[in-house]
């Protein structure tokens, strides 16, 4: 018998360092490990192509799948190389891997998944190529030890509506031990809350740069904003009503004031008065948007001139005034509508999509809630002109609302 035909095989043992992988293999490095000079080596990766280098050039379509392979070594058998079990290199314990042999004395075998970490293997080539090569093999045998393998853990953000942008915004992995940065920012008007809801370690802040502490298991942090800028009220009334507020002119705009601050969906406090004009007692422009002249065209009118608008619940910024005290639709839309209501929702102004009074459709300066008159409405889930100027409406119309204004005291 040929001396090392004892064994069968060629046995090569090796150790593989423990890389845990989250969601499948990874890309091999570039450069494969040399199985020739394995011997006493550790820590190799989990992710490596395996390349043997014959010593004198073969016929590369004798080499195949089933002569040149990796089975792994039970615990049980990782002991002294003298005591090794030729049948441990069985082709049937053999793992996925695809075998190029690139050149006539080169063959790279690539595992199809991941080793295992903190784990030991064998390389095996079977008789066939050990009487090809036409020498001994057996004192290549030789024993490997492993490191332990790296443990990882997602770490999961959120924001709620009032954050702007969140980076990054999926899942995250990381090592045990490590920490994660998010890049956090708030919508304008918004200031990000310095607490953070989270089960991941307590963290940091640098700016707007929040940093976790350690993570030592899947976890999850949540951020969220509050509105902190200078800022005045806006809500839609509960209640509807016809065109009529008052039988006297001189009195109807300041009954729809009152409509306001008697209404359910009034907040408590502060003073509201009605986006309502007839153009005499109330008025926003009398030229488009009050270029003109400004708001010197204003009369007893209900926005200020640069100041931020919210909805009276403080969830959502509406929009911010120009230097002429009105929102100007030909500019920009409103960020958000005066309202969330989804359906469209009337409300009672006498206003076009410029803020000028229509004049002859203000259910006769609101003291009207005959049929045969109109006034002109918006629909406060609308963010272009709409919100102040849709369509007439008959003044006999009872469920259309009124957009109400909060005023500094």
């Amino acid at each position: 018998m040929r001396e090392g035909r004892i064994f069968g095989f060629l046995v090569i043992f090796f150790a593989v360092l423990a890389m845990a992988s989250c969601g499948g293999s990874e890309t091999p490095p570039s450069e494969a490990v040399s199985v020739n000079t394995l011997d006493g080596r550790t820590n190799i990766a989990v992710n490596s192509v395996f390349r043997y280098t014959f010593d004198i050039p073969i016929d590369e379509s004798t080499v195949t799948e089933d002569s040149y392979f990796i089975v792994p070594i039970p615990r049980l058998a990782q002991v002294l190389k003298a005591d090794i079990d030729p049948a441990l290199c069985d082709p049937a314990n053999a793992l996925g891997a695809s075998l190029n042999c690139n050149t006539l004395k080169t063959c790279d075998l690539t595992p199809e998944e991941n080793l295992d970490g903190d784990a030991q293997y064998a390389i095996c080539l079977t008789d066939d190529i050990y009487y090809l090569l036409g020498r001994s093999f057996t004192g290549f045998m030789a024993r490997f030890t492993t490191a332990a393998a790296t443990v990882q853990y997602q770490v999961t953000p959120s924001g709620d509506d009032n954050i702007d942008t969140l980076n990054p915004s999926e899942a995250q992995t990381v090592n045990s031990g490590e920490s994660v940065e998010f890049t956090v920012t708030a919508k304008d008007g918004y200031t990000v809350y310095d607490s953070v809801g989270r089960t991941c370690p307590a963290g940091s802040w640098e700016g707007n740069l929040y940093t976790t502490g350690p993570i030592t298991e899947d976890c999850t942090v949540e951020f969220a904003a509050e509105f902190t800028a200078n800022y005045q009220k806006i809500f839609v009334t509960n209640s509807g009503n016809t065109g009529k507020f008052a039988g006297d002119p001189n009195f109807a705009i300041s009954n729809a004031d009152a409509f306001c601050m008697n209404d359910s969906n009034y907040p408590g406090n502060g003073v509201y008065k009605a986006m309502i004009v007839n153009g005499v007692t109330r008025n926003a422009c009398t030229s488009s948007n009050c270029e003109t002249n400004g708001t010197t065209e204003h009369i007893d009118w209900v926005l200020l001139p640069d100041t931020t608008y919210v909805r009276a619940d403080l969830t959502k910024v509406i929009g911010r005034t120009t230097d002429k005290g009105i929102f100007n639709f030909n500019i920009a839309e409103l960020t958000n509508a005066f309202s969330d209501i989804t359906e469209e929702i009337e409300t009672w102004t006498g206003l076009d999509d410029e803020w000028r009074t229509v004049t002859g459709y203000t259910c006769q300066d609101w003291t009207e809630d005959d049929a045969n008159r109109t006034g002109y409405i918006g629909l406060c889930n609308s963010k272009d002109g709409e919100a102040i100027a849709a369509f007439e409406q008959s003044c006999d119309r009872d469920n259309v609302k009124i957009v109400c204004v909060e005023q500094i005291n």
